[in-house]
């Protein structure tokens, strides 16, 4: 809470105000999730980047949303550094080393954890409405150009209750969190009503063997994964090797 409250003040120091648009391009990562609760904090507007995407397809996307700040995870940096010039809307470049613990390419990137961590802990002065919006998410734009989706508090707040309440979860689950955040199901189906409840969430890269291994360390409950996720899951040769027993609640998606 305390680093998600230092995030937006942050943020709010840059000159981010109500509405405007924050994006970020990185994998499921700390820095990733202080951008999207700073961001609820003040009202601004949150904009995962799909890490599928590359060069002009994300700035198209940066530029139709006219974000603001832009955090880049070292890690993706080579989607976009040829058209850092392309995206005039982007007051604020932040570099977010978590993906492979490299320092900023160039002084046009402030580095993530120096940025925060000097701004106070205590929440953010800001008025907040149940209507206001505090997501936006681009269609993946497969005969035509991304379309930018708006989300609201309201939509979120219904969706994480009808998830909360179907997915049966609470206090004691322990989620394993491996699909990308950048997308809403993983996000918004199991990751936030998850937050909400007051369990635990891991995140991690989507690898098979990386995921076996997490339920197995952290005794997860709660596993969600596309059916082609479950079937490398199941035939995975070091399958036999670790007790997922703990797995109590198993989800998945037919289209992610």
């Amino acid at each position: 809470e305390a680093d998600c409250n230092r995030t937006a003040n942050a943020l709010a120091e840059l000159g981010v105000t109500k509405y405007d648009r924050v994006a970020i391009l990185a994998h499921n990562t700390i820095h990733h999730v202080l951008t999207w609760l700073g961001c609820a904090k003040i009202g601004a507007v949150y904009l995962a980047i799909n890490y599928l995407l590359r060069g002009k397809d994300i700035s198209y996307c940066i530029n139709h949303s006219e974000s603001k700040v832009f955090i880049v995870e070292d890690s993706l940096y080579d989607l976009v550094k040829d058209v850092l010039n392309d995206m005039p809307t982007v007051k604020t470049w932040i570099w977010s080393n978590q993906g492979a613990g490299k320092p900023p390419v160039s002084d046009l990137f402030r580095d993530f954890d120096e940025w925060y961590k000097k701004y106070p802990a205590e929440e953010p002065d800001a008025i907040l409405h149940i209507e206001d919006p505090v997501q936006m998410t681009y269609t993946s734009g497969t005969e035509t150009l991304p379309k930018g989706v708006i989300i609201s508090n309201q939509a979120l707040m219904a969706q994480y209750m009808g998830a909360i309440i179907d997915g049966q979860y609470d206090e004691d689950d322990v989620s394993i969190n491996a699909l990308p955040i950048y997308h809403c199901a993983q996000r918004d189906v199991f990751m936030n009503p998850i937050f909400w409840v007051g369990g635990t969430n891991v995140l991690i890269a989507p690898d098979i063997g990386q995921i076996l291994k997490n339920i197995a360390d952290y005794k997860a409950t709660l596993f969600f994964a596309p059916p082609t996720v479950w079937i490398g899951i199941l035939r995975h040769p070091d399958f036999s090797k670790y007790d997922i027993s703990s797995l109590k609640k198993c989800y998945y998606g037919a289209s992610i």
